[in-house]
């Protein structure tokens, strides 16, 4: 089993495109896939591959419940919460604000009057899809809430479980664009990343540092130009970027309103228009991460 990432240094340069279309060449190519979206704050993997999020199972955390009756108010949960999501004043009651609280329970081991039970808040969703004959987790964190890592570490466990009864022959995972703890996991577990840019000053910075993450965590990363033919830079400053990094240029995916189409159709532009200058390019591109992975 071969496990990549298709991630990003900034939002919107089109690394979920890319992630479903090469689930689709995969799939179609006779490969047991399972992509895996691990964007939670703007999952839309499932849905550019015609699926609806329904029905998904919880992702929470603990939450402390304060049984007043039996408080004593000595302050000891408030004092060892490092969250500080638990304040008391005086003789006044603790109060809990849940939003700040991470689920530790310290505040329950330490209560000398068992004042504190267990309770649970949900924090988002984990929905399993069966799209073109492609498998698909995604986690998604509900509107509000905060904590993206606890549930795309959910979602990691799930993945785990997946996978553990599963026999899959490549895992594509989606990652949330940036160089934040989320992605940082999610590298962690992989053997390979393609990472998404386009020619802009702003997208070079960001895959500069996208690429130090995954030097850092010892990752080989191939790169992927999307809208290529859109250049506000000159082509040479991502060629150094390649030869700072050893990262190979994967392939160009030229701006292509056939992608447009394909988006607002909820398809993958391989299946909807196989012969368009984009599916074309993301052919070649997928055919260079199977050699990277010495699939071919």
């Amino acid at each position: 089993m071969k496990i990549i990432a298709v991630t990003g240094g900034k939002g919107g340069t089109g690394k979920t495109t890319v992630a479903t279309n090469l689930a689709v060449y995969y799939s179609n190519m006779g490969y047991s896939v399972l992509l895996v979206d691990a964007d939670v704050d703007g999952p839309n993997a499932a849905i550019l591959l015609g699926g609806r999020y329904l029905d998904g199972d919880s992702a929470h955390i603990l939450l402390p419940k304060i049984l007043l009756d039996k408080c004593i108010f000595c302050g000891k949960c408030a004092e060892v919460c490092l969250e500080h999501a638990i304040i008391q004043v005086g003789d006044k009651p603790p109060t809990l604000f849940q939003e700040i609280c991470n689920g530790c329970g310290a505040c329950i081991l330490v209560c000398p009057s068992k004042a504190i039970n267990e309770s649970y808040r949900e924090l988002g969703k984990i929905y399993r899809h069966n799209l073109h004959n492609i498998k698909v987790l995604t986690g998604a964190l509900n509107p509000g809430e905060i904590r993206s890592q606890v549930v795309v570490q959910r979602l990691l466990e799930r993945l785990d479980e997946e996978i553990s009864t599963n026999n899959y022959d490549i895992v594509i995972i989606d990652t949330a664009p940036g160089t934040q703890v989320m992605v940082s996991r999610v590298l962690y577990r992989v053997e390979y990343a393609v990472a998404v840019t386009e020619m802009t000053p702003l997208g070079l910075h960001d895959l500069n540092l996208l690429l130090t993450l995954a030097r850092d965590l010892g990752v080989n990363c191939g790169i992927v130009v999307n809208r290529s033919d859109i250049q506000a830079i000159d082509i040479s400053k991502l060629h150094e970027l390649s030869k700072k990094f050893s990262s190979r240029i994967l392939g160009e995916i030229p701006y292509d309103e056939y992608i447009i189409k394909s988006t607002v159709e909820m398809t993958p532009v391989l299946i909807k228009y196989p012969d368009s200058p984009s599916s074309n390019a993301i052919k070649i591109i997928a055919n260079e991460v199977l050699k990277e992975l010495k699939l071919q």
